[in-house]
């Protein structure tokens, strides 16, 4: 795998954790709109047809919720096999920095001054890193 393909692995955590966080505001929406849903009681005819829309409402509610948490679960799981593959970085400098890029988000400045080195350096380091992850 080249360090190209590699980097674009890696990216994907940032996507997958925005995805996972925003299907989780969805759900919690979907189970919020579901509660809400209740029943009209009258003594007029045709109060069964309001029980059947409520019923089918919460219906496509559920299952909406339960695609939504199938795709949660997959952008959990790749998140779990990139924290794995820069794991399997053996020197501990070039692991942090990955971790700092690819997980938490930082721009290259912002990690040289935290691990206190040059953008230069931290560049060079970064190939390093490439070359060392396993995936």
């Amino acid at each position: 795998m080249t360090s190209q393909e590699k980097k674009a692995y890696l990216k994907q955590y940032l996507e997958a954790k925005d995805r996972f966080n925003d299907i989780m505001e969805e759900m919690a929406r979907i189970r919020s709109d579901a509660e809400r849903i209740t029943p009209i009681i009258t003594d007029m005819p045709g109060g069964a047809q309001i029980s059947d829309r409520i019923a089918n409402a919460v219906e496509r509610l559920t299952a909406c919720a339960d695609e939504l948490e199938r795709e949660a679960e997959n952008m959990q799981q790749l998140m779990r096999e990139i924290r794995a593959a820069i794991g399997t970085v053996p020197d501990s400098i070039q692991r942090r920095l990955l971790l700092l890029r690819y997980i938490d988000g930082h721009t290259w400045e912002e990690i040289a001054v935290m691990m206190n080195y040059s953008y230069v350096h931290i560049c060079r380091l970064h190939g390093k890193a490439l070359s060392e992850i396993m995936l």
